[in-house]
């Protein structure tokens, strides 16, 4: 088993992706499997330094016995007061969850970000289970289906996917 897990202060995140990239670069992995894993974190690791506000985050990234495992969490503002201060108000942090994941984002049109719906393409298209957590939201996709929950209210955001090592060509999947 391969891991690695880092916690950082947000404004050190670049020099964490980094670290992230050389762990990756490290581990063999099949056609396309390293850029879906790269474009992911680096998707991720830009919502917490744009939108977040949050002081650290914490990067896990597990391969074993073909399976992958990647989990990021910040502890910001979360998705239901990130969307607030734009003037966006979704009823619920569940809500604010769906927004996020069809792609609705807080930068201007011409700034637009595709993070966490392009994430999700990228999971369904590995046959993966992505699952986000905030406030007291949380949604799960495995497929095509969807789970919906609350629980404990927690701070900022977490988000862990969970896929088969395999190949991908990611810049075909996301045209």
């Amino acid at each position: 088993m391969a891991t690695h897990k880092i916690k950082a202060k947000t404004k050190d995140l670049e020099n964490v992706l980094e670290k992230t990239s050389n762990f990756i670069a490290s581990q063999n992995l099949p056609s396309g499997f390293s850029q879906f894993l790269l474009y992911v974190l680096s998707e991720l690791v830009a919502n917490i330094q744009e939108h977040a506000q949050a002081k650290t985050a914490v990067i896990n990234l597990q391969i074993k016995n073909s399976k992958c495992a990647v989990s990021i969490s910040d502890d910001g503002q979360g998705l239901l007061k990130s969307y607030s201060t734009k003037k966006i108000r979704p009823k619920d942090d569940v809500a604010a969850i769906e927004l996020a994941l069809n792609g609705l984002s807080t930068k201007s049109a011409t700034e637009r970000g595709y993070g966490l719906s392009s994430t999700r393409k990228l999971v369904a298209l590995l046959k993966g289970k992505l699952e986000i957590k905030t406030g007291t939201g949380i949604i799960e996709i495995k497929g095509n289906v969807s789970r919906f929950g609350t629980r404990k209210k927690i701070p900022g955001l977490t988000i862990k996917i969970t896929v088969p090592v395999k190949p991908i060509n990611i810049y075909k999947a996301l045209n």
